[in-house]
């Protein structure tokens, strides 16, 4: 009975699916195939799965197709199992055989992008004691799956065995084959595993509570299939399609796309440039690059950088765009391909320029002056650009990477840049986080003080106006920076761009491990040494590096500006958010008549620091996909007499005046 029930469901996500109208073949399908035992039984696809791919990879370019059996043992997908091992009269192969003409039926005429096999099962083995024999068995279905489709590189995602049978005289085998599943989900970059132990515990579907079982629970199966969903997207986006989930550009956005090259000199990999301008503004002023750092991960983060409020905010006030680069490197390439601007990457960025100005109607964007923002490989590619490019430089921020001014052991092969003979008159900051050697650490980053403290003191010897700040809070991620950075920006942009005179700086001793951290004067005021001195642009600036150094919070006593140009249509209220220029935004809170009814988002998350309404990923980005600025009324209230309006609230939890919605 169970057979045919699933099989009933398998067959109808097939029939949907096939009715569905065809995405252009060219560019290809996602295909989904879920299998195992019970307890992928008791997924429902269309409940939670099909929505969450649906809405991320597009309706038209998902196929799922599930079918699986409970009690089943491995060996009746692994058609290679020699069955003279195990002695139990089973069938071999044949649920793989029914599952893989259910596959072949849904994909015909399909071209297939992407594969993901996701896969629920080992009980059955688990009580057989076939932990030894899983894995290899695992790997041949995956093959089978690959010669059948003519598909290379199949992503898998594999459910691992809940608590249930740790102790269990019955499952001989449970513990290892936890193990097992594990270590085939972290063999390959192709691979995930996810965490079941919490699902089997509450209300199964015939109604009975029960604990630590077997089976997952009701609520168990839709949290699982909504694991699943993540994990796989996440796969997805690592593997097979790292930069292809763009935003979805507004009018105030424009992007181009290069292919790599295989000529010397050229840069290597391809490359998307994205650029927001602020809406309105006649001629740009000046240019802010958020540039991210090394690695696939990294260099996806990249995508939303020109769609982030709070830098948005800095570049409105100084009448620069923001442009974020992606160098589409691939997981197993190295990142000196692309933030070693000669090997490329300087010519394609100025080529960006010309052509995304001349898309915008702005091509002075081909000649304003540069404001560089670099983590780790991008600090790199900024110092570089720096030391290349000194009369195009407003302002530099190097965070957690620097050029290098002489020769450097684990790189023995990387270019030095020389000192320009002119010097360096921007404004430079160097960033890191105090796990970055700074305190004598011997870890993957251990370089990154000695190379910053290297940098500091040649151009500060030159002249430089060039500070450091230690994160005591941080290693080599971006941490809270931004909180510093943005005001740091707007201080030297202000003198730079010719908007506020000459600076006023302020002065520092440089700080060193086990000694007290120091303490900053106006330049006026500091003694002898000061080409010695960390240079601080004002006294405001030095006001929150102080803070940012002592591992305080970053005050601020100014609310952020209210939304605009929000507006109830179909039943659905958006508006446009703005940053506040010092704090950025953690929330919306929408009010009607008089009365807290939601919060945009419900939840803001940043597991990196203060919460922020779109999130911040590890290079001090939004988050993919973008946090959506609408929120739904209630069913029958779309018609309704109430009075709306929508107050912003920064990351400190000042808020702005309200804004009455118009309808």
């Amino acid at each position: 009975m169970r057979y045919y029930r699933y099989y009933f469901l398998a067959a109808l996500c097939v029939l949907t699916l096939s009715l569905a109208p065809p995405a252009v073949a060219d560019e290809g399908v996602h295909l989904f195939i879920l299998s195992g035992q019970s307890n992928m039984n008791g997924v429902k696809p269309e409940e939670v799965f099909i929505p969450a791919v649906e809405k991320r990879f597009g309706v038209d370019c998902v196929i799922v197709v599930k079918d699986s059996q409970g009690g089943q043992p491995i060996r009746r997908w692994d058609k290679g199992w020699n069955d003279e091992q195990n002695g139990v009269d089973v069938a071999i192969g044949d649920l793989y055989n029914r599952l893989i003409k259910k596959v072949k039926e849904a994909v015909a005429g399909r071209e297939l992008k992407t594969v993901t096999f996701i896969w629920m099962q080992g009980e059955r083995d688990a009580r057989e004691g076939n932990a030894s024999r899983y894995a290899e068995s695992f790997q041949r279905v995956l093959q089978q799956i690959e010669e059948d489709l003519g598909h290379e590189g199949i992503n898998y995602v594999i459910g691992r065995l809940n608590d249930f049978g740790m102790t269990h005289p019955e499952y001989p085998d449970w513990q290892p084959m936890r193990e097992v599943q594990m270590e085939l989900a972290g063999a390959s970059k192709r691979g995930r595993w996810v965490d079941t132990d919490d699902l089997n515990d509450g209300v199964r579907s015939n109604g009975k509570y029960v604990e630590n079982d077997l089976h997952l629970t009701v609520e168990g199966y839709r949290r699982f299939a909504d694991r699943l969903a993540n994990s796989t997207i996440e796969l997805l986006q690592r593997t097979d399609i790292p930069y292809e989930l763009v935003p979805e550009l507004t009018p105030d956005h424009h992007r181009v796309r290069y292919d790599g090259s295989d000529m010397a000199g050229e840069l290597r990999f391809a490359a998307q440039y994205t650029i927001w301008i602020p809406p309105s503004i006649k001629t740009l002023r000046g240019v802010i690059v958020h540039q991210h750092g090394c690695g696939a991960g990294s260099a996806r983060s990249g995508l939303t950088g020109a769609f982030d409020l709070h830098w948005q905010a800095l570049a409105a006030k100084h009448g620069c765009a923001l442009l974020a680069a992606t160098y589409e490197q691939p997981f197993d390439e190295d990142c000196h391909y692309w933030c070693e601007p000669r090997e490329g990457s300087q010519a394609t960025f100025q080529r960006a320029l010309v052509d995304l100005g001349r898309q915008a109607g702005h091509p002075e964007l081909a000649t304003v002056p540069w404001a560089l923002w670099g983590h780790s490989g991008g600090g790199y590619w900024v110092g570089n650009m720096l030391l290349l490019y000194p009369e195009r430089v407003a302002a530099a921020w190097l965070q957690s990477g620097t050029a290098l001014l002489t020769p450097f052991e684990e790189w023995p092969d990387a270019l030095l840049t020389p000192l320009p003979e002119q010097g360096i008159e921007a404004p430079v900051m160097l960033c890191l986080g105090i796990e970055e050697g700074y305190r004598g650490d011997d870890g993957r980053f251990k370089h990154v003080w000695p190379r910053a403290k290297e940098f500091f003191t040649t151009l500060r010897a030159k002249g430089a106006p060039i500070g450091v700040a230690v994160d005591p809070l941080t290693g080599h991620g971006c941490g809270e920076q931004r909180y510093l950075a943005i005001p740091w920006f707007d201080a030297c942009l202000s003198h730079r761009l010719g908007d506020g005179g000459e600076a006023v700086p302020w002065l520092a001793p440089l700080m060193g491990p086990g000694q007290p951290l120091p303490t900053a004067t106006p330049a006026k005021a500091y003694p002898d040494e000061g080409a010695k001195a960390i240079w601080l642009p004002s006294a405001e600036v030095a006001r929150i590096w102080t803070q940012f150094i002592n591992g305080e919070k970053i005050t601020d006593s100014s609310p952020p500006p209210p939304p605009t140009a929000a507006a109830i249509e179909g039943g659905v209220l958006a508006w446009q958010p703005h940053a506040d220029l010092q704090s950025g935004i953690s929330h919306f809170e929408i009010w009607r008549d008089g009365e807290l009814v939601a919060t945009v988002p419900k939840k803001p998350l940043n597991p990196r620091g203060r919460d922020i309404a779109q999130g911040l990923q590890y290079s001090d980005t939004p988050l993919l996909p973008l946090i959506p600025f609408r929120w739904s009324l209630k069913e029958g209230a779309a018609g309704d007499k109430a009075t709306y309006s929508i107050v912003a609230v920064n990351t400190l939890g000042l808020k702005s005046d309200p804004i009455r919605v118009r309808r």
